[in-house]
Parts: structure tokens; sequence; C-alpha cells
């Protein structure tokens, strides 16, 4: 799961619990990680395909597939 935020990762936490009958404790989290995104530097495999991140300024989720992104890059660089 991702989150923006921590108040964000804490909601969807609660709601995830609530949805499998409160039975889910926080030692059964084994793998939590924050991260800090950089624009244009981070990336991540969706779907097959590494996708950047962008922002949430510029995308809904802040990631665009690499192809778009090095679509904006040349025609940022052209201009």
């Amino acid at each position: 799961m991702e989150a923006e935020s921590r108040q964000m990762a804490d909601s969807m936490l609660i709601s995830l619990n609530q949805r499998v009958g409160g039975v889910m404790h926080i030692k059964d989290l084994y793998d939590l990680r924050v991260e800090s995104l950089i624009i244009g530097t981070s990336s991540k495999i969706k779907n097959k395909k590494k996708h950047i991140w962008v922002g949430v300024n510029h995308t809904i989720d802040g990631w665009l597939e690499e192809s778009e992104y090095k679509k904006v890059v040349n025609n940022n660089k052209k201009q």
C-alpha cells in the first residue's frame, strides 16, 4: 500500500483492519517503510512497466510511465 502521508497510511490501515474484522495487529505487519520520493529519480515497476515519480501535482497518483516521462523531458529540453 502506498500513502502520501503518515495520516493517510494510518487511515488506510484502520480501514483494512475493519474490513478483516478487527483481527489485524501491528505485529502482523512485517515490512513497513517510509520513503521520500524524489521527482524524476524515484521509480517503481507497476503493471510490468517502469514508472517515474513526478509528484501529485502532475498526475493523480504521482507516477508516470517512463516512456511518457521521457517524452515530457525531451519536449522541455527542446523549448
